[in-house]
């Protein structure tokens, strides 16, 4: 019984340090065929966040000037961002991860690049 609650304690930690470890200012940039596209992600300890995009009119991926605001939640193969004013939910598959670059994947053909500023 020890071990097993020992064993819980650990994960619990694990898990905890590796979601603050998330929060913070990242570089990010969205990778795909047609071209690419970069702006900055601020992720809040309260597992609110926001996107924001400077216009990029030679861009095929979100050409305008946006700033989407999110909420984060992160597991151990994943980072979900929820948009907040559609509920529009962009589940990343974790490829990579080192403490300040993050390397991700969309819907298969979506490849998604975390810089820590």
């Amino acid at each position: 019984m020890k071990k097993l609650l020992l064993l819980l304690l650990v994960v619990g930690c694990a898990e905890a340090d590796l979601e603050s470890g998330m929060a913070g200012e990242w570089q990010i940039t969205w990778i795909m065929d047609e071209g690419s596209r970069t702006g900055s992600l601020i992720l809040n300890d309260n597992h609110t966040g926001q996107i924001n995009l400077e216009e990029d009119t030679h861009s095929p991926i979100l050409p305008h000037a946006e700033q989407i605001e999110v909420e984060w939640v992160q597991t151990s193969d994943a980072l979900t961002l929820t948009r907040q004013d559609n509920g529009f939910v962009l589940n990343y598959q974790f490829k990579s991860k080192t403490t300040n670059s993050i390397d991700l994947s969309f819907a298969g053909d979506i490849n998604i690049l975390l810089i820590r500023q």
